[in-house]
């Protein structure tokens, strides 16, 4: 009875990963999804649920639940749930948040996805006794030749920064690819998190992209607007 069970709940996992192979809105190679799958479990087999779950099955596109959010607080709630696996790794985490920075107009949850992701890979590349760092200051549109009006924030930048062994220029283009790993990168990972942090980034307005060089560490870095000023 028991060894039915095991084999019906296979059975219902195979199928339930088959569909989400099949029901991937990108151009994703059915052997690719089923090599990460056999390769790194239950962890990356989530990772390609929320890939496939990230689309609204009508429109094709990113669905988000926006609403007006203090930059603060989404760097907050990214950090919490990370601070047992930093202290288990033996590296400390902490906030830089530039004093009134104005709000964001995001989707917190989706928003969570991203720096999940970028908290996680900094985790696991952040040597012991080093220190990760999660900032949020604004960026200002440049006024134009002859204006005399102050530059204003129009988006806010978060980053994530530690000091493991970074990333060499040639491999920093592909990172945001659908199942692209760094050569010799450790044993599960997938190369779709940071695809999946891509898409939700840009689903917002905001763009993605990391400054590292060998040896220096790396700062994955992410923009999103600025709630829009009333009229």
């Amino acid at each position: 009875m028991k060894q039915s069970l095991l084999s019906a709940r296979g059975l219902g996992v195979t199928i339930a990963n088959v569909r989400v192979c099949r029901g991937l809105d990108f151009t994703v190679q059915p052997g690719q999804c089923w090599a990460i799958l056999g390769r790194n479990g239950a962890g990356k087999t989530t990772l390609l649920h929320t890939l496939a779950g990230l689309r609204d099955p009508e429109s094709g596109t990113i669905e988000l639940h926006r609403r007006r959010t203090d930059p603060g607080a989404l760097v907050d709630m990214a950090i919490e749930p990370h601070r047992a696996a930093a202290e288990h790794a033996q590296v400390t985490i902490r906030a830089e948040v530039f004093p009134g920075l104005p709000e964001v107009f995001v989707d917190p949850d989706r928003m969570q996805l991203v720096f999940s992701n970028l908290i996680t890979n900094a985790i696991r590349f952040a040597p012991r006794d080093s220190e990760i760092v999660l900032r949020a200051r604004s960026e200002a549109v440049r006024a134009e030749a002859g204006s005399h009006r102050a530059p204003t924030a129009t988006r806010i930048r978060f980053e994530v920064a530690d000091r493991g062994p970074g990333i060499a220029k040639g491999h920093q283009a592909g990172l945001f690819e659908k199942f692209f790993r760094v050569p010799g990168s450790p044993e599960g990972v997938s190369g779709l998190g940071l695809f999946i942090a891509k898409g939700v980034v840009q689903a917002h307005g905001g763009d993605i992209g990391i400054e590292s060089a060998p040896g220096t560490g790396a700062t994955f870095w992410f923009t999103v607007p600025v709630v829009a000023p009333a009229t």
